[in-house]
């Protein structure tokens, strides 16, 4: 298991971060009569962190700010986003469309072709 962070807690803390997502890695007991302390070695996995960041990419398309994203990202490449659909026209192969493609294959684990639309009255 890899961790994207690692800590050292005691007894008072170790509950809050096991709720939060976090695992033990290993206990150090040590004592010093007449205590005994208990330190919990724990940390954050990096699938845990991965779920978390897909939880907060999917607030965002929630509010529609992938939309957003993809219009910023056409305009950076000089291109229209009105043109680009799922459907209707041929295979696109612009910047904007591979952005996008990327971006559903990335984060809704779906496979997304998108089209350029064409205007019949061009031809």
């Amino acid at each position: 298991m890899n961790f994207v962070k690692i800590d050292t807690v005691g007894d008072h803390a170790i509950q809050q971060y096991l709720d939060k997502g976090w695992v033990i890695i290993e206990t150090t007991v040590s004592s010093v009569p007449p205590e005994t302390q208990i330190k919990y070695h724990i940390g954050y996995p990096e699938s845990k962190k991965i779920e978390d960041l897909l939880e907060v990419i999917k607030e965002y398309e929630k509010r529609g700010l992938n939309q957003k994203l993809f219009e910023l990202v056409a305009e950076e490449n000089g291109e229209k986003l009105e043109n680009i659909g799922t459907s209707g026209g041929f295979p696109s192969n612009n910047k904007t469309a591979k952005f996008m493609s990327w971006h559903d294959t990335t984060v809704k684990n779906e496979r997304v072709t998108y089209y350029e639309k064409f205007d019949a009255d061009s031809f």
